[in-house]
Formats: structure tokens, sequence, C-alpha cells
């Protein structure tokens, strides 16, 4: 078991965790934040298999949260792994990319593909859950943004046009389904 007692910075955190993967590590990595936050981060002989924030957010949607954070306590134990069911995630490689801010990682990395080819498939999966008022409520998005350049912009897209769902679960799960799909 690995406890650190001071609060590391993102960037040290970030490292520490980058180490532990890059040394096989199998394990669970708990992240204390200072203002009370709590995320898992699971490797299984290095590779990120799953990542839980607070335990609302998992997958896509913890990566962003895990991102935010500016100064957390780490701990790692050795075995200790998620029973939850698997949610899909790029791999860990891109997972430190979008951790990182800075030193090397483009976390706005711009995207090649035609963004219309993405956006409609954001609306043929809106649309089986809210109807055909799917097209144009991706359309109004599009429309009163300045661009849509980025995966970042794409995230955006999903998780704006996704409060159109009333379930809440319904909703996470076309945005990790969605998610998994484009990005």
């Amino acid at each position: 078991m690995n406890n650190d007692s001071l609060p590391l910075a993102h960037q040290d955190l970030m490292r520490k965790i980058q180490n532990l993967a890059a040394d096989n590590q199998s394990g669970t990595i708990f992240i204390t934040s200072h203002d009370g936050h709590l995320a898992r981060i699971v490797l299984d002989e290095g590779r990120i298999t799953h990542l839980i924030f607070d335990s609302k957010y998992v997958g896509y949607d913890a990566i962003e949260r895990i991102h935010n954070l500016t100064f957390a306590r780490l701990q790692f134990i050795s075995g200790i792994f998620e029973n939850a069911k698997e949610v899909p995630l790029p791999d860990t490689a891109d997972i430190f990319q979008k951790l990182f801010s800075g030193e090397g990682a483009d976390v706005t990395q711009t995207i090649s593909s035609d963004m219309s080819d993405h956006v409609e498939e954001i609306q043929k999966a809106l649309a089986q859950e809210i109807g055909p008022i799917a097209m144009i409520v991706c359309e109004e998005y599009v429309d009163n943004i300045d661009s849509l350049k980025t995966i970042d912009d794409l995230l955006m897209l999903i998780d704006t046009v996704a409060l159109e769902i009333s379930d809440v679960d319904l909703r996470q799960a076309f945005k990790e389904q969605i998610k998994t799909k484009i990005i």
C-alpha cells in the first residue's frame, strides 16, 4: 500500500498515476481531492480499466472531472479491483492525454474526420431517446456555437443535448454509448 499524506498538484498527481501504469501495476488508485471529491482509477497490469468519480460519474464522464482536480491525495492499493460493470474506455495513453493539461498533451485535440458525420451520429442516437426533435435540438446547438472542430466541442455537444433526456439513467447510457462510438 502506498499512501501519500501531502496533497499533490494536478501535474504531480498525474505523473504518479502514470508511473504506476508504466510499472504495470494492478490495483486501485484512490484520489481524495482537497474539496472532498473521491476518484478511483483501476489498473490491470498498467492498463486503466475503470474510472469512477464521486460514485456517479464513470468512464468518459469521470475523465473530465479527474482532469479538473487541482490538489488531491493519492493512495494506491495493490490487488483491489472494481466489480462494477465495465464501461468502454479509450486506451490508457489516450486517457492520460486527456488527464494532463499541457506538458505535451493536447487536451483539445483536433478531430480530422468530417464533423457533420459526428453530428449526424449524435442526432441518430438522440432520436432513439427523444424522437425526431433530436435533429432540431442538435442543429440549434451547432448554430449557437462559434465552431465545432475539436473533441472537446463534440463532448460539449453530447453533454448539452443529453440534457433533453429526462431519465438520468438513460441520459448517462446515451452519453457513454455515443462517446464510445464517436471518440
